[in-house]
């Protein structure tokens, strides 16, 4: 699958594509897959001219949890005064953060397919986190977050990157639908794994709207969906961009769904294919 949407995309722009095979959880924990994409993305920018390559007009991609990596990769090569800034970063429908898995679209998403319904389960997401952060199913931790309790108040109240997670950055359109449910303004969080697990939740290169400073960033594309629990995700990073006076372009997919992204082998959905279009067309005005 992902091979032939790879090699549309180079076709399509007649560009070089360079794919990482970035080392997976539970085996490999955070942040050996950022690690992996970091060292692969500043190695092509150092050794650029071997391939023929344009340093200076080098991009970077992802969708879900890659496009996590794609944002996470371009703050930090941003940060490394030795290399060129990437020419943009388009990110599908990514992971930005990890305080709250109760955000509108994700009470959304359970209204419509239920816990165990949707392309995961909640338990599966939920053990994702484990996998990714503890490299083992870690029953605290699984019910935590499906109970919404990683986050304890006092960072609620007092955290700097709280009011990057706030339900009402999403559009007011988004929360009229009638399945949004605000949550409770004291809520209490478990503090004990807070400790021990807290400051990774804020890393940035996990969850990249962790960052304070998102000033000078490479431009961006961002993608969401309609029927995608990762929706606000999204939402919350073009915020944070636009905040900081960074170039974004956000194109909203009604009826979209995670995974659609063209082509979605061994399917074509007219929306995935609307939403590769605009992929491409972004590429194309940031050469």
């Amino acid at each position: 699958m992902w091979d032939s949407l790879i090699r549309r995309i180079a076709e399509e722009l007649d560009i070089l594509v360079v794919s990482v095979d970035y080392r997976l959880a539970p085996e490999h924990v955070h942040p050996a897959a950022f690690d992996d994409c970091y060292a692969v993305t500043k190695w092509i920018l150092e050794n650029a001219v071997g391939f023929g390559i344009d340093r200076t007009r080098v991009g970077i991609s992802g969708d879900s949890a890659g496009g996590t990596l794609a944002a996470a990769v371009a703050q930090y090569i941003h940060d490394d005064n030795t290399l060129p800034d990437l020419k943009y970063q388009a990110l599908i429908y990514p992971v930005s953060q990890l305080l709250d898995i109760e955000t509108p679209a994700q009470q959304k998403y359970r209204r419509h397919f239920g816990e165990n319904g949707g392309m995961i389960t909640w338990w599966e997401a939920a053990a994702l986190v484990s996998w990714y952060v503890l490299g083992k199913s870690d029953e605290e931790v699984i019910t935590t977050f499906m109970e919404n309790t990683q986050t304890p108040s006092q960072f609620w109240q007092e955290g700097v990157q709280a009011k990057f997670v706030n339900h009402t950055l999403v559009p007011e359109e988004f929360t009229m639908d009638g399945y949004y449910s605000p949550l409770p303004t004291n809520r209490e969080g478990n503090v004990k794994l807070w400790s021990d697990i807290g400051s990774t939740l804020l890393d940035p290169r996990l969850c990249p709207l962790m960052r304070l400073n998102m000033s000078n960033l490479p431009p961006a594309f961002v993608a969401t969906c309609e029927f995608d629990a990762m929706r606000d995700n999204g939402i919350y990073y073009v915020k944070r961009l636009e905040q900081d006076d960074v170039a974004v372009v956000w194109k909203h997919y009604e009826g979209g769904f995670h995974g659609v992204f063209g082509p979605s082998w061994p399917f074509t959905f007219k929306i995935g294919e609307q939403m590769f279009a605009d992929y491409i067309q972004f590429i194309k005005s940031h050469w």
